[in-house]
């Protein structure tokens, strides 16, 4: 009986492998220098990618949250706060969209000239959350947690303005006062010039300290 030999393996050789730190492009893109002669901190392409001192980061994406009806941008977002939740409308062309959940945006205004708007959460004098807005061409807009309406301003000397009280505290080092300045303002909410026109000031100042 003839005795088998067994195979021997071939070693097989480790190809010689150079490892090289390649340094993250801290100093951002470079689209100049020749790539031969390129500052090993730069990218000759930089995609997506932030430069930040001693790091790249990653770009943040986004994700669609609602879609309004409109080809204008959306100009304004306002958040209604109230005890028992929040609302979010988004303002675009002539309307204001309630985009308060994940779905298609409904129109709840219509027949606006501006969509870049200022707007308050506060609690009136019955204990109703309102929000109300203004956007200087428009008339004022208000948002109670289920109805949007345009409220009239009454009560008001001379029935067009009305007197606003603005006090401010400065401390200085040696001369702290407080000013109070008179403020006209006209209802109407539509002329910058008439708005905010300074009819006095008042300075009560403190004894001066030594």
């Amino acid at each position: 009986m003839r005795k088998s030999s067994s195979l021997q393996k071939v070693p097989f050789l480790a190809p010689e492998v150079t490892t090289k730190v390649i340094p993250s492009p801290t100093d951002g893109w470079d689209a100049i220098s020749p790539l031969a002669e390129m500052d090993p901190k730069r990218a000759p392409i930089l995609i997506n990618w932030v430069p930040r001192p001693g790091y790249v980061e990653l770009r943040g994406g986004f994700n669609q949250y609602n879609n309004v009806a409109s080809t204008s941008p959306v100009e304004s977002l306002m958040v209604y706060r109230s005890g028992s939740g929040e609302k979010m409308f988004a303002a675009a062309g002539t309307q204001i969209y309630d985009v308060s959940t994940n779905s298609t945006a409904a129109s709840v205004v219509s027949g606006l000239t501006s969509a870049r708007w200022q707007y308050v959460n506060f609690t009136n004098s019955g204990g109703t959350h309102v929000i109300q807005c203004v956007n200087g061409s428009d008339t004022l807009r208000q948002f109670d947690g289920s109805t949007w309406s345009a409220p009239a301003i009454t009560g008001v000397p001379g029935g067009t303005s009305a007197i606003i009280m603005e006090i401010a505290l400065h401390t200085l080092l040696r001369d702290p006062f407080v000013r109070i300045l008179a403020r006209r303002v006209d209802t109407a909410m539509n002329d910058e010039a008439r708005r905010i026109d300074l009819e006095g000031e008042i300075r009560i100042r403190a004894a001066d300290r030594s």
